[in-house]
């Protein structure tokens, strides 16, 4: 870009001193380079804005079309092509994470509602010993503070994977 600047003021510079048909000619065909070169890059970067704000309204399919591009703008023009490869991968990723938490969080449910149940069986047993009665309530508590905890989990997991949605209200403080 540099070099074909100097060369345009070259040829200016020459037209402006001598003054004649040819360097006239001169001129002319290279205000009509610059012209093109100029438009060119318009229309090129109209391409790549107009890929942008596809991609910013949401349209994340959207392929910025790479016929007439060269240089830095088809780099540029590949690196917004592959950024909806990006985001996938990132929400396939957040999808799995999801699934995976939920998953552990069943699995541990099932054999935990199994041991509330059998303290509860225990507690109403005629235990007589109050030392075993004491383990019986720690266990209870313990067992029931697992299942906040495991309940709290998938709800968080689906908070941040968008499968909940917030309803909000006023709140009299």
């Amino acid at each position: 870009t540099v070099l074909l600047l100097c060369g345009f003021f070259l040829v200016q510079g020459i037209a402006v001193l001598f003054r004649n048909g040819v360097t006239m000619l001169l001129v002319l065909l290279a205000d009509v380079g610059v012209f093109y070169v100029v438009l060119n890059g318009l229309l090129l970067k109209e391409k790549l804005k107009k890929g942008i704000e596809e991609i910013a309204l949401g349209n994340m399919e959207y392929q910025i079309p790479l016929q007439g591009l060269r240089g830095e703008n088809l780099k540029l023009a590949e690196m917004i092509n592959g950024f909806h490869m990006a985001v996938e991968e990132a929400m396939k990723n957040e999808r799995l994470k999801t699934d995976l938490i939920t998953n552990v969080s069943h699995d541990i449910k099932t054999p935990l509602t199994s041991i509330i149940n059998y303290v509860a069986i225990l507690k109403q047993s005629d235990i007589a010993d109050p030392k075993i009665q004491g383990y019986l309530d720690i266990l209870e508590a313990k067992a029931q503070r697992l299942k906040t905890l495991t309940e709290d989990v998938v709800e968080a997991s689906k908070v941040s994977s968008g499968n909940i949605s917030l309803e909000y209200m006023d709140v009299d403080l």
